[in-house]
């Protein structure tokens, strides 16, 4: 059912709650641009298919080494897990150093540049702490085999060489504050009160020094020979292709949703479902295209509407965009209509149905205090977007409960309503009214859209 109450329609305006994502209707609309979608993940696979199979051959070989040190021999069960981790995290940090990967592509003896060393040689930790896998893809598996072996020998040369640097720098710093010290020792008297403080700093810097110097090194050392592949494991062209495939399906699907009802100048469902959901209306598809039972109970259901807001008091406006002619709807609706009468007065309790064209000056016909329900009926594949959109946004900025009628250019009710029209053509013209539609007294002379 479709909720007409203003005071409810108001309410969920200014609900903070944020708006929900209708995965049906986002299903429906996908279902809608899979072809379209579908040929083009399908040229960009071809593509990479294409792309990816002109590409060289890659042979792998992979090298199981252990990192140790003395921190993580000498260290207990529980500390030494934690020391092999910093372990690991020094060499991993090392195998994206450039200098060190240009060290292993030279002494390696291979024709790689820098970046080429970065995209095929890699180190991840293994299943357990202080273990380093190493991997190389060479142009065979001879050459990955000889890369992989001098990986570890210059990662572990590497090391060797930073833990030497750090502890050379940390021994000269120590020893210039302890030559500082000595020398303020040297200086005081022998009955300072402060000469035993200064002998235990210098002492102190004396034990850093000796637990600097006798620090072991740490070392990466090969497990085994190099494990290498059976055949090529790059490229995958096949792979690669259904990979893109599913990536392009599902952007350009997206895509292809989002643009849907937002290019061109005809209307189309995409578009009135987009416009119904931004200006909160109701949309009803009418159309041809969803079959003679469906369209025909797609209309009773606006004619339902319609006339449950008539017994209620309220009118109807109903605007029927070009190329549609006015009524869009079965006048019979109004036939079983009963208008009671109001409690002390003559005039009758029922709303008034209004039916008129989008282009003509409706605003100046109805009023707008008493309109409890606005109907815009625009045809499929019309060009009157621009018209429908200020109409239904106009609606909703006037607190005026909409619905979107989506229909063919040639109406249900359209013969019948010509006849009908031809006949209150001759009854106004006789009264001398120009309208359909007996104009009311107005308000507000200006409710233009």
């Amino acid at each position: 059912m479709i909720e007409t109450s203003a005071d409810d329609r108001a309410r969920g305006r200014e609900s903070s709650a944020p708006p929900t994502l209708d995965l049906a209707h986002h299903f429906r609309e996908l279902r809608l641009v899979v072809v379209p979608a579908l040929v083009i993940a399908l040229l960009c696979a071809a593509v990479v298919f294409t792309v990816r199979s002109s590409a060289p051959d890659r042979w792998s070989a992979t090298v199981t080494a252990r990192a140790e040190s003395a921190a993580t021999t000498a260290a207990s069960s529980a500390d030494a897990a934690s020391a092999a981790s910093l372990l690991d995290a020094s060499y991993l940090a090392l195998a994206s150093d450039t200098p060190v990967l240009q060290s292993i592509v030279k002494a390696a003896g291979v024709p790689w540049t820098a970046d080429e060393a970065a995209s095929r040689i890699s180190l991840v930790e293994g299943t357990t702490p202080g273990l380093l896998l190493v991997t190389v893809l060479g142009d065979n598996a001879a050459q990955a085999a000889v890369v992989a072996k001098q990986a570890v020998l210059t990662l572990s040369a590497s090391s060797r060489t930073h833990q030497i640097d750090a502890v050379t720098a940390q021994e000269q710093q120590v020893q210039a504050t302890a030559n500082a010290i000595n020398a303020r020792l040297q200086a005081l008297a022998p009955t300072d009160p402060s000469r035993t403080a200064l002998q235990q700093e210098y002492q102190s810097q004396l034990d850093q020094l000796g637990q600097l110097q006798v620090t072991g090194l740490s070392r990466l050392t090969a497990l085994a020979d190099p494990v290498t592949s059976d055949g090529p494991v790059s490229p995958q062209p096949l792979r690669d292709a259904l990979l893109a495939l599913l990536a392009v399906l599902i952007v350009v699907s997206e895509l292809l949703v989002l643009l849907r009802g937002r290019l061109g100048r005809s209307t189309s469902r995409a578009w009135a479902g987009r416009v119904a959901r931004k200006y909160n209306a109701a949309l009803v598809d009418c159309a041809a295209t969803r079959g003679g039972s469906g369209r025909h109970a797609e209309t009773q259901r606006v004619e339902s509407l319609v006339l449950r807001e008539l017994r209620a008091g309220g009118d109807v406006l109903v605007l029927s965009c070009p190329p549609l002619s006015h009524p869009v709807l079965d006048t019979a609706i109004l036939d079983g209509l009963g208008r009671p009468q109001a409690p002390g007065r003559g005039e009758p309790a029922g709303g008034e149905l209004i039916e008129l064209s989008a282009e003509e000056l409706w605003w100046r016909i109805v009023n707008p205090e008493t309109v409890r329900l606005g109907v815009v009926v625009v045809a499929r594949g019309s060009g009157q977007r621009r018209l429908a959109l200020r109409i239904v946004r106009w609606l909703n900025d006037a607190a005026v409960p909409a619905v979107v009628m989506l229909t063919d250019k040639v109406t249900t009710h359209e013969k019948a309503a010509k006849q009908e029209k031809s006949a209150k053509h001759e009854k106004f013209a006789k009264s001398g009214s120009a309208s359909v539609f007996p104009a009311k007294e107005m308000r507000h002379s200006e409710w233009v859209p």
